[in-house]
C-alpha cells in the first residue's frame, strides 16, 4: 500500500474520532463484545476439548508476541518466521479447553501454505499494530477479506497489539513526524463492527495487559463454535488459484 494513499485513510479514520479528550477518555477499548450466550456449548463436561485458532495479521505485528505471551509466559527473540503453534489449555465453564494456537506469517509468497493451515479451524483472530496505521489498514483491505474467502463461517476477533506503544514518546515522536497518531479505541471498534468481529480487545504482550481477558473470551467463542473451514473447501478454493 502506498504511503499516500495511506495517509489519505487515516485522515478519514481520524473524522470518526471524539470530539474531545474527555470523550476519548470515556470510551472503553473493548466495549465492542457480543455476548456469547445465545451460542449453545458445544463441548461435554469432563473431557478436555481442544480447539483451533488462526492468527491473521501483518508481519511483526505483534502476533506472535501475543500467542506466546499468553501461552508461555513470555515473548520470543524474533517474530515467526514462517509458521508456528503454541498450545495452552484454560477452564471455562466448568470445561477444561486447550487452544491450539496457529500463527502464520503475514509474509507475501507464503499465502498457500498460509491457507493450508486453516482447516478444521474453530475462530480467527485478526490482528494489527496500535502503534502502526499500516497494518490497521490491512485489516480491512487484506485480512478481513482473506477470513472472509477461506474461514468465512468462523467467528471473527479483532485484536489491537502493543497497546504499550500508545504512550511510547519515541513511537509517538516517529508517528508525529509521519503526520500519524496511533490507532484509537474509537477507530478500532468501528472496524469490528465493519467487518462483522465478534469483539474487539486490546492487549500487549510486553506489558502483560489484556491476554486473560482476550483468551478467556476465545475459549468461550471457540466451545460454542463447530468447524466449518473443511478441508476439502479450501483445497477446492486452492486449486482454483485463489
Amino acid at each position: 500500500m502506498s504511503e499516500g494513499r495511506c495517509r489519505s485513510c487515516f485522515a478519514n479514520r481520524n473524522d470518526y474520532s471524539p470530539s474531545s479528550t474527555n470523550d476519548f477518555a470515556r470510551l472503553p477499548y473493548d466495549r465492542h463484545q457480543t455476548p456469547l450466550n445465545f451460542l449453545n456449548l458445544n463441548a461435554p463436561k469432563g473431557a478436555i476439548t481442544r480447539r483451533k485458532v488462526i492468527l491473521l495479521g501483518d508481519t511483526l505485528c505483534g502476533k506472535t508476541f501475543l500467542a506466546s505471551a499468553w501461552s508461555q509466559g513470555d515473548v520470543p527473540e524474533e517474530d515467526t518466521p514462517v509458521m508456528n503453534h503454541f498450545i495452552r489449555s484454560t477452564k471455562i465453564r466448568d470445561r477444561q479447553i486447550e487452544l491450539v494456537i496457529w500463527d502464520n506469517t503475514g509474509r507475501e509468497g507464503y499465502e498457500m501454505m498460509r491457507r493450508l493451515s486453516y482447516e478444521d479451524a474453530h475462530i480467527v483472530l485478526i490482528c494489527f499494530d496500535i502503534s502502526d496505521p499500516d497494518s490497521f489498514e490491512n485489516i480491512d483491505y487484506m485480512w478481513s477479506v482473506e477470513a472472509n474467502e477461506y474461514l468465512r463461517d468462523l467467528p471473527k476477533i479483532l485484536v489491537g497489539c502493543k497497546k504499550d506503544l500508545r504512550n511510547d514518546n519515541a513511537k509517538l515522536d516517529s508517528l508525529r513526524r509521519q503526520h500519524f497518531i496511533p490507532i484509537s479505541p474509537y477507530a478500532a471498534d468501528r472496524l469490528a463492527i465493519k467487518i462483522q468481529a465478534l469483539a474487539y480487545f486490546e492487549t500487549s504482550a510486553i506489558k502483560k495487559q489484556g491476554l486473560s481477558e482476550l483468551f478467556d473470551y476465545v475459549a468461550e467463542a471457540a466451545l460454542r463454535t463447530v468447524p466449518k473451514s473443511k478441508t476439502s473447501g479450501i483445497r477446492k478454493a486452492l486449486s482454483r488459484g485463489i
